[in-house]
């Protein structure tokens, strides 16, 4: 049987410990760093609600001019919602 742990060990398979055994309390155990998520992998978690809010937070405006265009749309986040719900038309 083999330990239990070796991938969460940084250790992982060159630890002589975690060849053939099973050890409850392992002397040199030592957890690896959480593994960080990319953008791309988190905004693929995020449900409709989240993702319309990071595009509604992406394009707030810079200027007066492109503010009056922006509000009616990608600053308004029920129409951001709204459109993540039709269909895609692209490629």
């Amino acid at each position: 049987m083999v330990c239990k742990r070796e991938e969460q060990c940084v250790f992982g398979e060159e630890c002589i410990f975690h060849v053939g055994t099973v050890l409850p309390k392992c002397s040199i155990f030592e957890q690896k760093p959480p593994i960080k998520q990319t953008e791309q992998e988190w905004l693929q978690t995020c449900n409709t609600e989240q993702l319309a809010e990071w595009i509604v937070s992406t394009n707030r405006c810079k200027t007066d001019h492109l503010c009056s265009v922006c509000r009616q749309k990608w600053c308004d986040k029920k129409f951001v919602v709204e459109w993540l719900k039709q269909p895609h038309e692209g490629d």
